[in-house]
């Protein structure tokens, strides 16, 4: 076991004993008188001031302390046993850069307490969606934890911080009428896309993943053999991590992306424009994950079998004791017909 190391040194000039502490950045501060002529008594003094909170020096701002935290290089990005992954870590830089370093930077470390963090989260709930709020405030306990294990404070006020209420919001299904118009008004160099999602069910990160070369035959019919996701920053691994079967009919074939090309910010602003005009399209949520939505709420509709719209969603029913693991031709002959009705419908 390494011998203990304490937070501040001490050392005797002259008659007195001085104790000297370190910043966050392990830089040496400068020397200060304990008053005390016995190192027993230097040592009580500085163990009290450690106990009140002030043996650190306390003029380090939040700006100062939080500017490189995120880096690439740093601390917490880099010595981490489970790696961020580059959208959290974006997430995070986001929060960090746009919000709390501006609102905070030259609040110091030490001043912030509870009633101020009560304060700082109504502000921001006045101005921000409360899901938003708890991923800010996220970040901003992440930076404290770590400026108490640094011995800037001794306490995180975010400990004894009531937790924040967030309502759980439901993102609503497009509906069959409202895939139809989606598809017909949306830029034409989209319309695979809006297809694929909502007669397969997939992600638009899996969606535009495939390529002809996924397309399987078996057991009587063919299907996608999905295996990876293609993202903003690259390849990535399923978000549930387990390759799956997705059944497709022979005329959704010519509609896969089938380019590394990701649709990006055009995409998402051609979907805005025509699902914005539909009915109570703020309070729905609407967004291309609607359209994932609308594949497991229409087709379960249409008859299509709970646990076969599951498996193939890539979902897990808890308590499901019929699991379709092995698809054979007669398990698909609903839901094959209800992509092709609905295509049909689609391309009238």
């Amino acid at each position: 076991m390494g011998r203990y190391k304490e937070n501040y040194t001490l050392f005797k000039r002259g008659k007195y004993w001085y104790y000297r502490t370190y910043d966050a950045n392990g830089i040496r501060t400068t020397a200060k008188t304990t008053g005390k002529t016995s190192k027993n008594a230097a040592r009580d003094y500085c163990e009290s001031l450690y106990l009140a909170g002030t043996l650190i020096s306390n003029s380090i701002t939040f700006g100062e302390y939080a500017e490189h935290f995120l880096d690439d290089n740093s601390p917490y990005v880099k010595d981490r046993v489970t790696p961020l992954s580059f959208n959290t870590l974006k997430a995070y830089r986001n929060v960090l850069n746009n919000h709390l370093i501006p609102d905070l930077k030259t609040k110091k470390i030490v001043d912030i307490n509870y009633t101020f963090l009560k304060k700082y989260r109504m502000n921001l709930i006045e101005n921000y969606k409360p899901s938003s709020v708890q991923g800010m405030l996220s970040v901003f306990y992440i930076i404290m934890q770590t400026a108490r294990r640094d011995g800037l404070i001794t306490s995180n006020p975010f400990d004894i911080l009531e937790p924040m209420q967030v309502p759980k919001n439901t993102r609503d299904a497009f509906s069959r009428n409202e895939v139809k118009q989606l598809y017909n008004e949306i830029n034409v160099e989209f319309k695979k896309v809006i297809l694929m999602c909502a007669l397969t069910g997939m992600r638009i990160t899996e969606c535009i993943s495939v390529r002809e070369s996924d397309i399987v035959q078996g057991n009587g019919f063919k299907f996608i053999h999905l295996t990876k996701q293609l993202q903003r920053h690259g390849w990535t691994d399923l978000k549930t991590k387990e390759k799956r079967d997705i059944p497709i009919i022979d005329e959704l074939i010519p509609y896969i992306w089938n380019n590394d090309f990701f649709p990006g910010t055009e995409f998402y602003a051609s979907l805005k424009n025509v699902a914005s005009r539909f009915p109570e399209y703020k309070e729905r949520m609407l967004s291309t994950h609607s359209l994932r939505h609308f594949f497991i709420t229409n087709s379960k509709s249409c008859g299509i079998n709970a646990g076969k719209v599951e498996k193939i969603a890539g979902h897990s029913l808890r308590g499901m004791q019929e699991v379709y693991t092995n698809f054979k031709a007669e398990d698909l002959t609903d839901i094959l017909k209800w992509q092709k009705d609905l295509f049909l419908e689609l391309n009238s």
